[in-house]
């Protein structure tokens, strides 16, 4: 195994991630539907993207208490929507 001594110092990266958590409205007063969760993770996704977020990162689960199954969908959602559109 060969250890490179090279450190990179150019610059500094910063990401977020989600595993869209299904959670509950600011109030709590209910519990956002899947559809609701995904909407918001791609609006939040291209919110971060549009002040400089380098990473945006998406965790994968199969369980009902997570929206996500399915992350290279999501992040292609995101991509490919003009600004503005829902």
């Amino acid at each position: 195994m060969t250890i490179s001594n090279e450190r990179r110092t150019d610059h500094f990266e910063f990401g977020i991630h989600t595993f869209g958590d299904v959670t509950k409205t600011p109030d709590g007063s209910r519990t956002l539907s899947q559809p609701e969760v995904l909407r918001n993770v791609v609006e939040e996704a291209r919110m971060a993207d549009s002040v400089g977020i380098d990473v945006i990162g998406i965790g994968e689960h199969h369980r009902a208490d997570y929206a996500i199954s399915a992350p290279t969908s999501c992040s292609r959602r995101w991509a490919r929507r003009p600004s503005g559109s829902s």
